[in-house]
């Protein structure tokens, strides 16, 4: 065999070569890009709340486990996020879409969670005053509170008759204030250094009488507010 001949044989195997393995790598190539690539795992997708039928019972129960031991949630950023994240770990849904504080607020107090209560079982009703108070000697109910500056009294009483009741718009100025059906009125009038307020009520064996006394500086500005939150306590048995 000539040299010529040797070299067109070696380059003849060479191209052989070549093309198995080109084609050898075509063909793994292309069953390699057939094959899917595995699909990423999805998080779970977690509903908002106000797409879901929570009740109120629900979201109550909620913002009161969420409010344990947190001092102040509606002013502080991280004692919000804590409730936040708590509500929703509770509810199991997202609180709103903007990543925001829902509308809800505390319960709001009335600021008589220690009032006293008094109760006439004769006459059929009851009502509530402040604590502090001291109980005095009177007809039904007398107490009375000293403060720094004032001393403040609570009166209740009842009457058989009451002087010209129906006369009273006329002569001190009365609003009618009916309670629970029954006629009254309410008047305010100040004398020397004090300023009170009383209300008459008209019942079936006689006159209610109540009134809110404040010796001091300043009683045309709290007693009518006082004294109307005290007479907002009073119930009558039905």
């Amino acid at each position: 065999m000539n040299k010529k001949i040797a070299i067109e044989l070696v380059l003849g195997i060479i191209l052989i070569v070549a093309f198995a393995v080109g084609g050898a790598l075509y063909f793994i190539n292309k069953n390699i890009g057939n094959v899917s690539a595995p699909m990423a795992k999805q998080d779970a997708v977690i509903p908002y709340c106000e797409d879901l039928d929570i009740s109120d019972e629900q979201l109550d129960e909620a913002v009161e486990e969420a409010l344990v031991g947190l001092k102040n949630p509606w002013g502080n950023i991280k004692d919000e996020q804590i409730m936040v994240e708590r509500m929703e770990k509770k509810l199991g849904c997202k609180l709103s879409k903007d990543s925001e504080m829902p509308p809800v607020q505390p319960k709001p107090t009335s600021g008589m969670e220690n009032w006293q209560t008094y109760q006439n079982e004769e006459y059929g009703f009851e009502i509530r005053y402040p604590e502090g108070f001291a109980k005095q000697e009177g007809e039904l109910l007398y107490v009375m509170k000293k403060e720094i500056s004032s001393d403040v009294s609570l009166a209740v009483g009842v009457e058989k008759d009451y002087y010209q009741f129906d006369s009273l718009p006329e002569r001190l100025g009365a609003k009618e204030k009916n309670i629970e059906g029954r006629k009254g009125y309410i008047y305010f009038y100040g004398e020397g250094a004090g300023y009170s307020g009383v209300l008459v009520l008209q019942l079936e064996n006689g006159y209610l009488s109540i009134s809110y006394d404040h010796i001091g500086s300043g009683g045309e500005k709290v007693v009518p507010d006082n004294f109307g939150k005290i007479l907002s306590t009073l119930k009558f048995a039905q």
